[in-house]
């Protein structure tokens, strides 16, 4: 039997990162060939990611309580030694967890990061050297959620130790019914500065200056401490009133199927998951064309991309995406364009590229 453990920093927020992440860990405990123990470096999970809380899959926390915490370290090094795992499967920053627990030294396990943003944007300065201290032990190989962060990776570590592994959803919703949706431009980033709200904020704000758009709203969900200087500044514009901040949602799915528009403003991305569940509820979408986007988005088929941080350009995609929502056509496109991004036939990927290199130690 495979022993795959997986690991990620944090289960706080309800990222893109760390919903597929949750969704990956529910495909594979699927599997009965497979031991899986999931292990978040710190505590205070979510309650959306039910599974590992209820005990439904195996799922351990370190409670790290700071970047340098010793005691963690240790902890995690036992967990690691009593599993036993043959795969280790990392995500987000916890590789320096790692180090600190083992060093760099070649163990019998093999060690796998997913790299879910662009490569330079995903790893902090130490993140780097570490990896890059593995690296040279031939003891880790990575995994891109697009071609373009794939591209990354490979300029910024030297390394050709990569595999290209699609990020998926698990929305499923019937592509038949047709849905009433509200005149609503709907956006789902946690409040980061990465994800560029306050050009979002400007651009609907001129959109709804006119007249023709003047019965549309923007309705944003996320977490993060930059909500409250958002909702100061989305006062301060003439058309506050038709735009919405709030906290992170569990209903994700309801929501996209009440929206018309889901859209993004971020400054980088690599495969966004919001972008995968607002096309497997029939949403096109407007966003920036930047990592693994363009991979996802066709223009004029299941949506528009704009120059990073353009704001007039965004708006002219906004205007013409609204005239093309009348093209019933354009529903069955997002449904359609993201048939492949299904997460079983990722996690299907995953397992088949551990089992490969279980293959390769033996």
């Amino acid at each position: 039997m495979l022993k795959v453990l997986l690991v990620i920093n944090v289960l706080q927020y309800k990222g893109g990162a760390e919903v597929f992440f949750y969704n990956l860990c529910r495909e594979i405990a699927k599997d009965k060939n497979i031991s899986l123990l999931v292990v978040s470096l710190y505590g205070n999970v979510n309650p959306a990611f039910k599974d590992l809380l209820n005990g439904k899959i195996p799922f351990k926390t370190i409670d790290k309580k700071s970047s340098f915490d010793f005691k963690s370290f240790r902890k995690f090094r036992k967990i690691v030694k009593e599993f036993n795992p043959d795969i280790i499967n990392t995500h987000l920053s916890c590789l320096i967890t790692y180090y600190f627990a083992f060093g760099s030294k070649k163990m019998h396990w093999k060690i796998i990061h997913t790299v879910h943003s662009v490569a330079n944007k995903e790893a902090t300065k130490f993140d780097l050297k570490v990896r890059r201290k593995l690296l040279k032990k031939n003891n880790l190989h990575f995994i891109s959620i697009s071609d373009s962060v794939d591209d990354t990776v490979k300029k910024l570590y030297g390394t050709n130790q990569t595999n290209i592994i699609y990020n998926g959803t698990n929305f499923a919703i019937d592509t038949n019914k047709k849905y009433r949706r509200n005149n609503r431009i709907i956006c789902i980033a946690n409040y980061r500065t990465e994800k560029n709200h306050k050009m979002l904020f400007d651009v609907v704000n001129e959109l709804f200056n006119n007249r023709q758009y003047s019965n549309w709203e923007l309705v944003c969900f996320g977490a993060g401490e930059l909500i409250e200087d958002y909702k100061i500044y989305v006062s301060q514009l003439r058309n506050a009133s038709k735009i919405s901040l709030n906290g992170s949602t569990n209903e994700v799915r309801e929501e996209l199927l009440q929206s018309k528009i889901f859209a993004l403003s971020s400054t980088f991305e690599g495969n966004p998951i919001s972008i995968l569940e607002a096309l497997s509820c029939g949403v096109p979408v407007i966003a920036p064309c930047v990592g693994g986007i363009p991979d996802i988005i066709e223009e004029g088929y299941n949506g528009y991309m704009f120059e990073v941080s353009n704001n007039a350009d965004m708006l002219s995609k906004i205007k013409m995406l609204i005239d093309k929502l009348t093209d019933d056509i354009l529903q069955q496109n997002c449904f359609e364009s993201v048939k492949k991004y299904d997460i079983k036939n990722t996690a299907v990927e995953y397992l088949n590229l551990f089992k490969k290199f279980c293959d390769l130690n033996k």
